[in-house]
């Protein structure tokens, strides 16, 4: 594969593709592989074109081409010419080409410009009628021809006086755009020809609409193409050229030719993203072929995701116990593990130490009643009685205690 891929990847091998696309036109083309064998290799140096009329087809089927040799029809030799026959029609190679369909249009457009230049030379001319006497000589009657052809030009002459130029009004009558109609019509059929429309060589009505669908008729032929020559480069220069160098194998290289099938590259690689965690196996050598990015080359430098952040230390396999109730050492303002609790924190575990008692005649049966209640209005007018019943003014009283301590203690910078 490596080796046909560099012979494919010559400078010069488009312009010998197209001389092998001769046969659109004529049906046929026959171009030499010019073999370079200087160090013991087989490769091909160049593909020659060679003049369609150095060959001629087998007599008898039609379709062999042979090769005119001092007089003689001899086949091609083996791995040495690239023989392509461009499936226009069915029937003959000879008959197959595109030229021989166009040919009468080309012809009939010729004439009708031609038609059209000497329309344009004598258009608003008048008619220069010249006039001789009886005895004119045929000398006298040349020169009269040549000041009334000339005179439209020149617009001067001279004549002998025994002759007269006379100026015949010019009346035109008829379509002006007849010659320029004919030949578009004739340009038309040649681009049904060989494009399969017209809507992309023209500017017709429907723009942009219309020349989209008509492009879609050139792809066809544009991909039937490609097939086509491909299909011959692998007949006549891949498999001599692996043979030569490598002998007979099972499997040989192909080579495609045609436009990359276009691919929504941001629409695969989200799809790929979401469907890889789920299972969905992809080679990358696949999403490589599918995006267009070739493999990376041994020792070449490689594009990486940026560092994440870095990871947190694991959490701790003992953590503090849950809070209780009573307890001002499991307080949520704790610093679990460590000693230095400051003074607020310490005057804060003291007032939830007292908090159990204050709440417990409000939530005491609590959970039966709940249980008993019928609807959330029920358990809204429970709870309501029950915070009724809450005495506030202990509460009150342990805040302001707590308010007055801590001030105090910032006053005199002691301790609480």
């Amino acid at each position: 594969a490596d080796l046909v891929r560099e012979v494919i990847e010559r400078d010069g091998f488009e312009d010998e593709l197209f001389d092998i696309l001769d046969a659109v036109g004529k049906g046929f083309s026959c171009t030499e592989i010019i073999w370079d064998t200087s160090e013991g290799q087989w490769r091909p140096k160049r593909l020659a074109w060679r003049d369609p009329r150095w060959f001629v087809f087998d007599q008898i089927d039609g379709e062999t081409p042979l090769l005119r040799d001092g007089g003689q029809n001899v086949p091609l030799n083996p791995y040495q010419w690239i023989y392509h026959s461009a499936k226009v029609k069915s029937g003959l190679p000879i008959r197959g080409g595109i030229a021989r369909a166009v040919a009468w249009t080309f012809l009939f457009k010729s004439f009708t410009i031609k038609d059209w230049a000497i329309f344009c030379e004598a258009y608003g001319q008048p008619l220069r009628l010249g006039k001789y006497d009886a005895g004119a000589s045929e000398k006298d009657k040349q020169i009269l021809l040549d000041a009334v052809s000339n005179i439209g030009v020149d617009y001067a002459a001279i004549v002998p006086a025994s002759m007269a130029v006379e100026f015949i009004k010019a009346d035109i009558s008829g379509s002006h755009g007849l010659y320029k109609e004919r030949a578009d019509w004739l340009d038309q059929q040649t681009s049904k020809v060989v494009l399969g429309q017209t809507g992309t060589t023209d500017a017709i009505a429907g723009g942009y609409a219309v020349g989209k669908t008509h492009d879609g008729v050139r792809e066809d032929i544009e991909k039937a193409d490609g097939r086509q020559i491909a299909a011959t480069l692998n007949r006549d220069l891949t498999r001599p050229t692996v043979d030569l160098n490598f002998g007979p194998q099972k499997k040989y290289p192909r080579i495609c030719i045609g436009r990359p099938e276009q691919v929504d590259i941001k629409s695969l690689v989200d799809n790929v993203t979401k469907l890889v965690p789920l299972g969905l196996k992809v080679g990358m050598s696949t999403m490589r072929d599918r995006i267009g990015l070739p493999d990376p080359a041994k020792g070449e430098e490689l594009l990486v995701p940026p560092k994440g952040p870095a990871p947190t230390d694991p959490p701790d396999d003992n953590p503090p116990p849950s809070l209780k109730p009573g307890k001002a050492e499991q307080t949520v303002h704790s610093t679990a593990g460590t000693g230095n609790r400051d003074a607020i924190e310490r005057s804060t575990d003291a007032m939830l130490a007292d908090w159990e008692p204050l709440v417990s005649p409000i939530v005491a049966g609590l959970d039966a009643e709940i249980a008993a209640a019928s609807s959330v209005a029920d358990v809204k007018a429970l709870l309501a009685n029950r915070f009724a019943g809450l005495d506030a003014a202990a509460l009150t009283e342990m805040l302001a205690r707590s308010a007055f301590a801590a001030r105090l203690a910032g006053e005199a910078d002691e301790a609480l």
